[in-house]
C-alpha cells in the first residue's frame, strides 16, 4: 500500500496506477501546484468537538487538533457529525470516556492544545496504540 499523503502528489505519477488512468486532480486555488493543504489552522474545541464559543459548529481531523491520518480524521469526525446531528434536533451531546483510546486522545490532544507552542504538535493514534503493545 502506497501512502500518497504528500504536500503534491504529480498527476503523471498517479495516472500510472491501475485504476487511476483517468484521474484528475480538481484544484481551483492552487492553479495545479498542489493538492493538499494541511496543518493551517486549528479551532478551539471541547470534547463533544464543538468549536467553543458556538453552538452548532462542530470539527474533526486536522482542524479539531493537528491530528495525522486518516484514523484520526474519522474517529473525530465522526464524533463531530454525531454531535452535531444531535445539536440539531436537541438532544445531548457525546463525549467519549477516557478510559477508551480515541475519548483518551481527544481529552488528552485538547489539553495539550492549550498550551504554549501546541501549534507545533502533531498527534496520532499510531504513538498511542505503540504504547498499548
Amino acid at each position: 500500500m502506497q501512502n500518497l499523503m504528500a504536500p503534491f502528489y504529480p498527476l503523471e505519477k498517479l495516472r500510472k496506477i491501475p485504476g487511476f488512468e483517468g484521474a484528475i486532480i480538481v484544484d481551483p486555488y492552487s492553479g495545479g501546484k498542489g493538492n493538499s493543504v494541511r496543518y493551517f489552522s486549528v479551532a478551539p474545541r471541547d470534547n463533544y468537538m464543538r468549536v467553543t464559543g458556538l453552538e452548532n459548529l462542530f470539527v474533526g481531523g486536522e482542524k479539531s487538533g493537528f491530528f495525522v491520518g486518516h484514523t484520526e480524521a474519522i474517529c473525530t469526525g465522526s464524533l463531530a457529525g454525531h454531535n452535531a446531528a444531535r445539536n440539531a434536533i436537541g438532544m445531548y451531546l457525546l463525549q467519549l470516556p477516557t478510559n477508551i483510546a480515541i475519548g483518551d486522545f481527544i481529552s488528552y490532544a485538547n489539553q495539550e492544545l492549550k498550551e504554549e507552542h501546541s501549534d507545533r504538535l502533531k498527534f496520532t493514534l499510531q504513538e498511542v496504540f505503540t504504547l498499548i503493545e
